[in-house]
């Protein structure tokens, strides 16, 4: 029987500042309930109204919420699973500073970059997607593009895409989380100096977290999933690379993945 797969997605400033993103949290379909009645019970736990988790606005309860889902990404989660892939780029760099750049179809081909990305990472299967809605993109051609993808490279299995269409972020937890390591991706490179400021002076401050800033939440929380990816072994680095970066995607199933221009004739689409 072939395997099945679902993957939730979403990108975080994708057509403002300098450092843009999108991420994934993909895993077996039969794993679907298991994982959302987890992470709703440590929502349920932490946030006493039914908002949806933004990582742009952490407050004192979504702050908890948060380490509960970094928690069960790093202790309970494993290779076989769920996986968590965050693609990132930089508009300074060669690919991106051109004049008459398309950010909405540049965010295609990075929806597609990861997309292929993840399929491989699983080695093919049935698949389903479910990215956060937006008018950006063109699903049903993207759709064609990834079912190409088994002439390209070599999967274990035959792979099976279905159409892929847009969903609501507020109607769906996962996505929510794609959201948060999304979003702490960019954090964690546009805001490292900060980041490494607040943490030698924090000490001196010693607030209380409901004192907390929005911005200190977020050092906090980018502060402890690094520790826990230390601890647990992960392989993402934070201080060598100034910004959060996976060392050896294979060994791992945490890949924060900074895109880099393959040659010198890689350029973003232009409009």
């Amino acid at each position: 029987m072939k395997s099945c797969f679902f993957g939730w997605s979403d990108e975080s400033s994708h057509n403002r500042g300098r450092f843009r993103a999108i991420g994934m949290i993909s895993h077996p379909c039969e794993m679907k309930n298991e994982i959302e009645k987890y992470i709703n019970n440590v929502i349920d736990g932490s946030v006493p109204d039914e908002r949806e988790l933004k990582w742009k606005d952490v407050n004192k309860f979504t702050f908890k919420a948060y380490k509960g889902i970094i928690d069960y990404f790093l202790r309970e989660a494993n290779k076989e699973q769920i996986r968590l892939d965050v693609l990132r780029w930089d508009i300074e760099d060669s690919r991106h500073s051109i004049l008459g750049r398309d950010d909405n179809k540049n965010l295609q081909f990075m929806y597609y970059k990861l997309f292929r990305n993840v399929i491989c990472r699983w080695g093919g299967g049935h698949w389903i997607f479910f990215p956060d809605e937006n008018g950006f993109i063109d699903w049903e051609e993207l759709t064609r593009y990834l079912k190409k993808l088994e002439c390209k490279v070599p999967l274990k299995e035959e792979l099976n895409i279905e159409p892929i269409k847009g969903v609501s972020s507020k109607d769906n937890v996962l996505i929510q989380v794609a959201d948060l390591f999304t979003g702490m991706s960019i954090f964690s490179k546009k805001n490292f100096q900060d980041y490494q400021d607040y943490m030698e002076k924090k000490n001196a401050r010693k607030k209380e977290e409901d004192e907390m800033s929005n911005f200190e939440r977020r050092c906090e929380i980018l502060n402890y999933f690094n520790k826990e990816c230390k601890a647990k072994k992960k392989g993402v680095s934070l201080e060598s690379k100034g910004g959060l970066e996976t060392r050896n995607p294979k060994t791992t199933n945490i890949n924060f993945w900074p895109y880099k221009p393959q040659v010198e004739e890689d350029k973003a689409p232009r409009r």
